[in-house]
C-alpha cells in the first residue's frame, strides 16, 4: 500500500486508542489525504489490517460493527455493501421507516391497494413503512417489477387506462 505506511504515525497521533474498545478518531468519518486523494480513516484502518489497498475495496462499504462513526479499530470494522449498511441502520433503529424491505411485494401490494382505494401515497407509505417517493415512482412506472403482475395491475388501476398499444 504505497503512501499509507508513512501516514500511520500521523493517524495514530490523532486517535484515542483504548484496548478492546473503540479507537476514536478526531471526528466522525475523518478523511486523510494520501497522494492528493481523501480516504476515510476507517477505510485505511481496514485496509492496513487486511493487507489491502484502498483500490481493492472500491465500491464496497466499510461498516462499523460498534456503530461508532469515529471508530477506526479494525476489530470493529467489516466490509460489506451499501445494502448491508442500510440493513445495519434498520436493525439499530436509525432508519426513517420501519424495517420492511422495499422490495417485499406483499407490502407494496398492500400499500398500492390503499392508494387505489383513495388513501394518499403519504398515508399509505407511512402505514406500510414505504416512502411516498418510492410509491410515486412505482406508480409512474419508474421501477420495473415485471415478476409481479399484481403490482403492474394495481399501478395501471391507479394511473387509469394506458394510451399505449
Amino acid at each position: 500500500m504505497r503512501g499509507i505506511p508513512n501516514k500511520l504515525e500521523d493517524i495514530y497521533s490523532r486517535v484515542l486508542v483504548r484496548p478492546n474498545a473503540c479507537w476514536e478518531s478526531i471526528r466522525p468519518y475523518w478523511a486523510i489525504r494520501i497522494k492528493g486523494k481523501s480516504i476515510l480513516a476507517h477505510r485505511i484502518s481496514y485496509c492496513l489490517e487486511h493487507g489491502l489497498d484502498p483500490k481493492d475495496i472500491k465500491g464496497k462499504v466499510v461498516r462499523h460493527e460498534c456503530d461508532n462513526p469515529k471508530c477506526i479499530n479494525p476489530d470493529h470494522l467489516m466490509l460489506g455493501t451499501q445494502y448491508d449498511n442500510i440493513q445495519d441502520k434498520i436493525r439499530r433503529g436509525r432508519a426513517k421507516y420501519r424495517a420492511v424491505p422495499l422490495y417485499d411485494e406483499d407490502v407494496l401490494v398492500q400499500a398500492l391497494q390503499d392508494v387505489a382505494g383513495g388513501m394518499s401515497q403519504r398515508a399509505s407509505g407511512k402505514k406500510h413503512g414505504v416512502s411516498q417517493q418510492y410509491l410515486s415512482q412505482l406508480i409512474l412506472g419508474k421501477f420495473t417489477r415485471t415478476h409481479c403482475l399484481r403490482l403492474q395491475q394495481l399501478c395501471q388501476q391507479i394511473n387509469g387506462p394506458s394510451n399505449e398499444k
